[in-house]
């Protein structure tokens, strides 16, 4: 068994082998012992990828579960936190908060329907936010980071600037990073 499972779930158009996912996954294997980081490569179709999802998380044995998702992966580790007991923290990078919003816009017309059926899937009554760690950057325009303050208070929140929304240069938060996920024993 392992005392870390780490879950990174890419945005859309993302990738599992983008330079912030490598960067991540480098830093949590060189920082954490007996650690298990899986990084699929999500279909972007909601069916298709929440099974894809629930099947590793249900397969896995670990002390700790930490799902971690960037853009539209950001709201699916949301999702998961709140439908699921067995995920300890999540940390969310640049997520979509305003799925609704995005959803509508004619360069996601594609997953217009998937967006609003994950959207769908979101329990009206959201659980305690304080093992969520939003890492936000102020210049995000593709998803505003005044929308992710407002929809996660009572979280745990670090505010960049100048990476728009790719945060291509993760690192600057390692720090605050590891001190979320120590927060909390294992």
């Amino acid at each position: 068994m392992h005392s870390y499972y780490f879950l990174y779930l890419h945005g859309y158009q993302g990738s599992p082998n983008s330079i912030k996912a490598n960067k991540l996954k480098t830093w949590l294997n060189e920082t954490y012992n007996n650690v298990h980081i899986d990084a699929p490569k999500l279909e972007m179709h909601a069916e298709s990828a929440l099974l894809d999802i629930h099947t590793r998380l249900d397969n896995v044995k670990a002390d700790k579960k930490v799902i971690i998702g960037s853009s539209l992966g950001g709201f699916m580790a949301h999702l998961f936190k709140q439908l699921r007991d067995d995920v300890d923290q999540v940390i969310l990078i640049n997520p979509a908060t305003r799925l609704d919003l995005i959803a509508d816009l004619p360069a996601y017309q594609e997953v217009s329907e998937d967006a609003k059926a994950l959207l769908s899937l979101m329990p009206t009554q959201i659980t305690s936010l304080e093992d969520y760690l939003l890492l936000l950057q102020e210049d995000d325009v593709v998803t505003p980071a005044a929308f992710a303050v407002d929809g996660f208070n009572g979280a745990n929140i670090d505010i960049k600037t100048g990476q728009g929304h790719h945060y291509d240069n993760i690192e600057v938060s390692f720090e605050v990073i590891e001190s979320f996920l120590n927060k909390v024993s294992v």
